[in-house]
């Protein structure tokens, strides 16, 4: 199944029902073959990015966890199982990363002491979006 991305809009502030992280825009995605403009509805699922807890958009367009009807609904969403996928390599490539940003740098400062976590993770932010203009050229 072909899928597109829509553009991010804002939704109303809320938090995910697992996580807490909060939540102020979503990124509608649907089939290739999909007509208009790809916005969130009440009752459309969407998926934290932070820990992959899968919601759905209350009336208000705020976040609230599915009903049992919605997640067997949820259980065979291409979409879904897609998001998860991409999820799932992005949290893989960036924990790769992050691990050996870590090793470089207790190679290279063996006897200072080991940056920040913040430090660490603009080296990874870095390093990723390097390799990501690199893949596109």
């Amino acid at each position: 199944m072909k899928l597109k991305l829509g553009k991010d809009v804002n939704v109303p502030v809320s938090t995910c029902t697992n996580c807490g992280v909060l939540a102020d825009a979503a990124t509608g995605v649907a089939a290739h073959d999909h007509e208009g403009e790809i916005v969130p509805e009440p009752g459309d699922f969407t998926v934290c990015l932070q820990c992959g807890h899968i919601m759905t958009f209350a009336d208000d367009l705020t976040l609230r966890d599915l009903t049992d009807e919605e997640v067997i609904r949820a259980a065979g969403d291409k979409r879904l199982i897609a998001i998860q996928d991409a999820r799932a390599n992005v949290v893989y490539n960036r924990a790769y990363c992050e691990d050996l940003v870590r090793e470089k740098i207790k190679r290279v400062s063996e006897k200072s002491s080991v940056p920040s976590h913040e430090i660490i993770n603009m080296f990874v932010d870095e390093t990723l979006a390097y390799f990501e203009r690199k893949s596109k050229s």
